[in-house]
């Protein structure tokens, strides 16, 4: 995925956490000078944020609903690994692609490629994007008007970060969901009234997992006793945690991947309460990696 620019904004502008806002998170909660390599170092160890292709739900209840499916994929790393999970999923299921594009990430129009979705009629069209590519596409699916035509749509990764610029109108779908403020656990309660308190809004998936990653670093770096990148690995390596779910968080200790619960939600398409997205259920991180072997290196 795109990383956070030099200013501490997100590749589209907007600020990953609300600390950000001219504030300095890490010096108000740093326990020892903070070696800024420390992050660049680990992150080939240990991604957060990553949903294994064997780890998101939101393929496995969007395509089991149709057996003849189009995608839509960026050219980028993570969407052509997006579109290998979905396709080991398709004939895992006895799906059948009718149709593939690949667009360019920015990609701002996506009325063609959506006009050739129309043409060939499939049960649905899987999106393999994100950020803005991702509200674009979804708001030439509406525009054309495909739900119409029985077309569904949804893919690996939807949440508030891509419903909030979208509106109630435009948002559709069926997505895996990294997080959602309507997760009724007590430590996801605490976490939302936190921002709420101080930034009088709700956080999104993408603060939530800058606060859930940024803590579990400076957790290791307690346990560590240092900032050595080698010993902060070790202390993550098979350590479990509250990632503010229903089950809990760890890091798999043979290849530091990162087993949590994947929501699968529904997009609203009006205003129903907290958030854009209809909890449909949970996914456990152990259901999820029951049938999935530890990588010995990164497949992306």
């Amino acid at each position: 995925m795109p990383t956070a620019r030099e200013d501490g904004r997100g590749p589209w502008g907007h600020a990953l956490c609300p600390a950000a806002e001219g504030e300095s998170f890490a010096a108000l909660i740093l326990p020892v000078p903070f070696d800024l390599e420390l992050l660049a170092s680990t992150a080939a160890d240990f991604d957060l944020a990553r949903l294994d292709a064997n780890g998101t739900s939101g393929i496995r209840d969007v395509g089991v609903q149709g057996r003849i499916l189009s995608t839509i994929t960026a050219d980028t790393a993570d969407g052509r690994s997006a579109q290998q999970a979905m396709d080991r999923v398709f004939k895992a299921n006895g799906g059948k692609t009718v149709g593939e594009s690949t667009t360019p990430f920015g990609t701002t129009d996506f009325t063609s490629q959506m006009t050739e979705v129309k043409a060939v009629k499939p049960n649905a069209v899987i999106l393999n994007l994100y950020g803005w590519d991702l509200v674009n596409a979804l708001k030439a699916y509406t525009k054309l008007e495909l739900a119409k035509e029985k077309i569904g749509v949804g893919g690996m990764i939807g949440g508030e970060q891509i419903g909030r610029p979208l509106g109630y109108a435009n948002n559709a779908g069926i997505w895996g969901l990294i997080w959602d403020p309507k997760i009724n656990t007590d430590s996801s309660k605490r976490f939302i009234q936190g921002v709420i308190d101080k930034y009088n809004h709700t956080p999104t998936s993408r603060c939530y997992l800058g606060y859930a990653a940024l803590m579990q670093i400076l957790e290791a770096i307690q346990r560590a006793g240092t900032t050595e990148a080698g010993p902060i690995v070790k202390a993550l390596a098979g350590y479990e945690f509250d990632g503010l779910k229903e089950g809990r968080s760890y890091f798999r200790a043979e290849d530091h991947q990162c087993v949590q619960d994947v929501l699968v939600g529904q997009a609203y398409g009006k205003e129903l309460g907290l958030g854009h997205y209809q909890l449909l259920g949970t996914a456990t991180g152990k259901q999820l990696t029951a049938d999935d072997q530890p990588q010995k290196s990164c497949s992306l």
